[in-house]
């Protein structure tokens, strides 16, 4: 018996685009790439959050971020971590806060966390409203697993406010990593303060480093690393402060506004105590 053949079509048809789920796992090594480098995207974010402080846990076989930033509505986490390469970013230049220039890359926080761990938790609890706080779990290798990326599934609920954040802040943000897919040494450590130092504040560094007490802004954003693993916590803190303990001065400046005028006022001061304004 003969096939038949299908029957011609003059008209024009749509067809969706499909993605493969295992494009999750190809992203994450294209564009993360390396573990360190994964982990300061999520350092990143938290600076990207306002956050003041930033807590890193390393411990056997799992990292805990945990952050005091503006956390995460439900509607926030359904729009914006849900969705892989989000643009809000780059649709909004400064953070919504201190006006931070935001420095996530892509939206690949996600990707980041994927190239780390087998499994994420996420605890968040928002700023800016009375949402609950957000609990969130996502498996990536039963994700991958599923074929297509969009039936790749994250687990969420809401609860009761209980988690607190750094500086006894009631909102932030922790992500939990667990079964991690690399090993963590010095060399890792000292890759990873090498991508975050920039972002940390330098003011209270400088001051414990001059000996002399320096009261930080209301917007200074300091990293810690904790760990039982050791010579971490040593490493990761020389290599912080690896470029204040050259420095040679600090400039610093108020700018006073009355009416349609202003003035400004700089002060330079040598580490030698020498200070010029």
């Amino acid at each position: 018996m003969a096939l038949k053949r299908p029957a011609a079509s003059a008209r024009w048809q749509p067809v969706k685009f499909q993605a493969d789920s295992a494009l999750l796992r190809e992203l994450g090594e294209l564009l993360v790439g390396q573990a360190h480098i994964a982990l300061a995207e999520l350092v990143k974010n938290a600076y990207d959050a306002d956050a003041t402080r930033c807590r890193i846990t390393i411990g056997r076989d799992e990292i805990t971020i945990l952050d005091n930033g503006h956390g995460m509505t439900r509607q926030e986490f359904l729009q914006h971590w849900m969705t892989i390469g989000t643009r809000h970013k780059q649709e909004t230049a400064t953070s919504r806060q201190f006006k931070r220039q935001l420095t996530g890359s892509k939206g690949v926080g996600r990707l980041a966390a994927q190239f780390l761990a087998h499994r994420i938790e996420i605890t968040t609890v928002p700023a800016a409203s009375r949402d609950p706080q957000l609990v969130a779990k996502v498996d990536w290798d039963d994700a991958i697993e599923k074929g297509r990326l969009t039936e790749a599934q994250a687990h969420y609920r809401t609860v009761l406010r209980t988690a607190r954040f750094p500086k006894k802040r009631p909102h932030g943000t922790r992500i939990l990593l667990k079964d991690l897919k690399q090993s963590w040494a010095e060399d890792e450590i000292r890759d990873l303060g090498r991508q975050i130092w920039m972002i940390q504040s330098p003011m209270a560094e400088y001051g414990r480093i001059a000996g002399r007490k320096k009261k930080g802004a209301p917007d200074d954003f300091r990293v810690d690393l904790q760990s039982p693993v050791s010579g971490l916590e040593d490493t990761f803190h020389s290599q912080m402060d690896a470029a204040l303990e050259n420095y040679i001065a600090r400039i610093t400046g108020k700018l006073t506004r009355n009416g349609s005028t202003a003035s400004a006022h700089v002060t330079v001061s040598f580490r030698s105590g020498e200070q010029y304004s």
